[in-house]
């Protein structure tokens, strides 16, 4: 995938801070700029950015291995899943309690929410 040894290297260092600066709770960066924090203590989540970063973990699963990366795609996935309304729906924001923030529908979120499950159950993920 990877043109030069010091692309991959690249790749997997900024996996591992991704890994590493994870919310344990969450399973989102809340520390970033497009997660930014709210008066009442939580945070309004981006919706799209978080997913596009656990694709991006699930390609670093796939080129190194290891689980780690897996794992924390899970945590994105899941905070997602909480998230969603019941019919599936996913709106611009969403606070990290889970609660809506914004209430206008986004549907390439629920879309990549929806295609970032069907690449985790590929790669083996059981959510019993």
């Amino acid at each position: 995938w990877f043109g030069r040894n010091e692309d991959e290297q690249a790749f997997k260092q900024v996996c591992d801070y991704l890994v590493d600066n994870q919310d344990p709770r969450t399973g989102v960066w809340l520390d970033w700029l497009c997660n930014r924090p709210l008066k009442d203590g939580t945070h309004s989540i981006h919706c799209r950015y978080n997913l596009w970063l656990a694709f991006a973990l699930l390609f670093a699963e796939d080129t190194f291995g290891g689980g780690a990366y897996r794992m924390a795609a899970d945590r994105v996935a899941r905070f997602y899943r909480f998230a969603q309304s019941p019919d599936g729906v996913l709106t611009q924001a969403i606070r990290s309690d889970g609660r809506l923030f914004c209430l206008q529908p986004l549907s390439s979120s629920s879309a990549m929410a929806s295609l970032l499950w069907l690449k985790l159950m590929r790669n083996g993920f059981d959510d019993a």
